[in-house]
């Protein structure tokens, strides 16, 4: 099956004044930009570590307001604007190949048509991305191989949409380019089924189970992610809280799965319907304190937005006060 291009006049989206607003960012957080710039990301240093104080600003679908999602223009953004992780989804072509795509179609963000899973490889490679307002860019459809590139030595990557039975093929395709330390796998399996998968994998596979957790009460909560910790090896959670749940995300409970050894990993996305009811990323821009701020202070270890320059500048800014307060406490 052929895609069929809906338009032929490409156009470059204009880079936002937040550029200065980064660049002001990093200069008085020059830690996080000299770690950027060097062979060992922040994130891939301190994900397995459970004593690190770092929150990760995890970038959604790369930098989606500012550049097509799922796009190289908007990895490198991401990451520019102080990402330590810049997630994306995967798709298999009809020639099994993979790429960047949120959607089993190319229809939404391309100027073509048709399912990603019977279209070639060749047949992607000639569309174009469409910008976030509509106009057709001049962005092709990156491959998994082209975005493992550009985020090595600079960023983790979390790679969605790759079900459990995809797992071992792309993660062969990471292995290769010796990136598994960059890459990030997740699904929502028992820990029994993923410690099972995970045991024909290379042990250097990073794994992250999804919970919705508003369905389980704290104390099974907290027992679900010490099996997946022990049987996976798992050093993150990415925690769901559905609406009205916010009195749940409370620094007791945090604190409790950080003493496992586990990261606290929240989306602030969506109207909030997965962060509590707290707010979403129009809350954390308009307020950072509000929300961000809030999940910060109860313990979260990673955030996912998409806005990560406004994150990054609100942690630039908190990174201190944080440092202060454990100064003084190590004081009394």
């Amino acid at each position: 099956m052929n895609p069929t291009p809906t338009s032929d006049h490409p156009r470059k989206p204009r880079l936002p004044r937040l550029l200065a607003a980064v660049l002001l960012t990093l200069s008085i957080f020059p830690a996080h930009a000299s770690a950027i710039a060097s062979t060992s990301p922040p994130a891939v240093v301190s994900w397995t570590d459970p004593d690190c104080d770092l929150v990760l600003v995890v970038a959604h679908r790369a930098t989606i307001h500012l550049a097509p999602e799922n796009s190289l223009r908007a990895i490198e953004l991401s990451i520019l604007y102080g990402a330590d992780i810049v997630e994306v989804d995967l798709r298999r072509t009809s020639d099994g190949h993979y790429i960047l795509m949120h959607d089993t179609t190319v229809d939404r963000t391309t100027n073509g048509r048709g399912k990603v899973s019977e279209l070639a490889l060749e047949d992607i490679s000639a569309l174009r991305l469409l910008s976030p307002d509509g106009p057709v860019t001049d962005q092709p459809v990156p491959t998994l191989e082209e975005a493992l590139e550009l985020v090595r030595g600079r960023a983790m990557i979390n790679l969605d949409k790759v079900s459990p039975e995809q797992m071992a093929e792309v993660v062969e395709i990471v292995a290769q380019m010796d990136l598994l330390d960059h890459a990030l796998f997740k699904s929502r399996e028992q820990p029994e089924q993923a410690a099972k998968r995970l045991s024909a994998l290379p042990p250097e596979v990073r794994y992250m189970p999804i919970i919705t957790a508003s369905r389980i009460a704290d104390e099974d909560l907290i027992e679900l992610i010490e099996r997946y910790h022990e049987l996976t090896g798992a050093t993150a959670v990415e925690l769901i809280f559905n609406q009205s749940n916010a009195d749940r995300m409370t620094h007791e409970l945090f604190s409790r799965i950080n003493d496992i050894g586990v990261r606290v990993w929240i989306n602030t996305l969506w109207d909030g319907r997965l962060s509590g009811g707290l707010g979403d990323d129009s809350v954390g821009v308009a307020e950072p304190e509000r929300l961000w701020g809030q999940l910060i202070e109860a313990g979260v270890g990673a955030i996912q937005t998409d806005y990560p320059i406004h994150l990054r500048s609100l942690l630039a800014s908190q990174g201190f006060a944080r440092a202060a307060r454990k100064a003084e406490a190590s004081e009394d």
